[in-house]
Formats: structure tokens, sequence, C-alpha cells
């Protein structure tokens, strides 16, 4: 009589082990799910810091100010452009490909 009952009080106890077991893997991930997507939030919340602030420093009119300030450019002259044919040395016909073939 007790040997009949042995075999099911034997899994019971070896189902409750593994329900036991599967609910402390299940809890461990979420915790680790959690934890990524805290990571997430604060990388994305970096990402749009990062860029508003490239929007800030990369504004034409402070660019313009600061090449000013540091470098002594200045933007062109209409007098400061020239054509193909004014180019030093340029010879427009003899460099133009033959199109007779």
């Amino acid at each position: 009589m007790i040997g009949r009952h042995v075999v099911p009080w034997t899994l019971v106890i070896v189902m409750a082990v593994l329900i036991y077991a599967v609910t402390h893997a299940v809890n461990s991930r979420q915790r680790a799910l959690a934890q990524l997507n805290t990571s997430i939030a604060r990388d994305s919340e970096a990402i749009r810091v990062l860029r508003a602030e490239w929007s800030h420093l990369s504004r034409p009119d402070r660019v313009q100010g600061l090449a000013a300030r540091y470098t002594g450019m200045r933007p062109l002259d209409a007098s400061q452009l020239l054509t193909a044919g004014e180019l030093p040395g340029a010879d427009t016909d003899a460099d133009r490909p033959e199109s007779g073939s």
C-alpha cells in the first residue's frame, strides 16, 4: 500500500521543484528585461539631448561667426569666381574630346 503512493508523491515533488525552477528563471528574465528597457529609455533620452545639442552647435549663423572669428575666412565675392576659360593655363578647345567616331 505504501509503494503505491510513493510514485505519485514523487511526481508531485518533482513537479513542484520544476515549477519553482521555471518560476525563478522567468522572474530572473523579467528583471533583466526591465533593466534593458530602462537602459534603452536612458539611451534614447541621451540621443535626443545630443541631437538637440548638435542642432544648436551646427546652426549656420553660429558656424559662420566662429569661422570669421578663428579662421579669418569670409564669404565669397562675385569677383572671386572665374569661368573655365579664365583659369590660368586652361585651353578649353584642347580638353574637349573629339566627337567624330
